[in-house]
């Protein structure tokens, strides 16, 4: 049995260097999460352990990790985990902090989530050419991907695409 993939397309546009600059960064349609069924083919295939990349768009930082609230903050907009829970979970080794904002461990990873990576378009052509996988054998829904993929960067000149993806348990 494979992993239920989560998988977010990322756009780079108008900036020399891309993905680096979160001004100029966002995840597709206002950050649409495309959930890929389990495909144990597709996990070994896009499976690297990279981590999630140093600069990545705002929603999917949000998604990945939940706000620690201390004590005396009372939150109504951010969904949040409590500081000791956030501290039982950095201890049992279930989970990272990351300095999000200019806040130093206010950010702490999604439990359930695990092997975060990414991978530009042509490095998912070069995977799937490298391990003799068959375009069409790949499941139709991460096919279509791909071809979004093709299509950001052919339609624009200054956009950068690439797909940012973790499992679940």
């Amino acid at each position: 049995m494979g992993r239920d993939i989560h998988l977010y397309v990322e756009t780079s546009f108008g900036h020399k260097e891309p993905f680096s600059d979160v001004a100029y960064m966002r995840a597709l349609a206002d950050g649409g999460r495309i959930d890929i069924a389990r495909n144990r083919e597709l996990f070994g295939l896009l499976y690297s352990n990279k981590g999630l990349p140093n600069i990545l768009s705002d929603k999917i930082c949000r998604e990945f990790y939940n706000y620690v609230r201390e004590p005396d903050e009372n939150l109504r907009t951010l969904d949040y985990i409590d500081r000791k829970d956030a501290d039982k979970i950095i201890a049992e080794g279930r989970g990272h902090y990351r300095s999000l904002y200019g806040q130093e461990n206010k950010w702490i990873s999604e439990t359930d989530w695990h092997s975060p990576s990414y991978l530009t378009l042509a490095e998912v052509l070069q995977t799937v050419e490298t391990t003799g996988f068959h375009f069409n054998r790949l499941p139709a829904d991460f096919r279509v991907v791909i071809r979004l993929l093709e299509a950001l960067e052919g339609e624009y000149d200054t956009v950068c695409a690439r797909i940012v993806f973790w499992f679940d348990n």
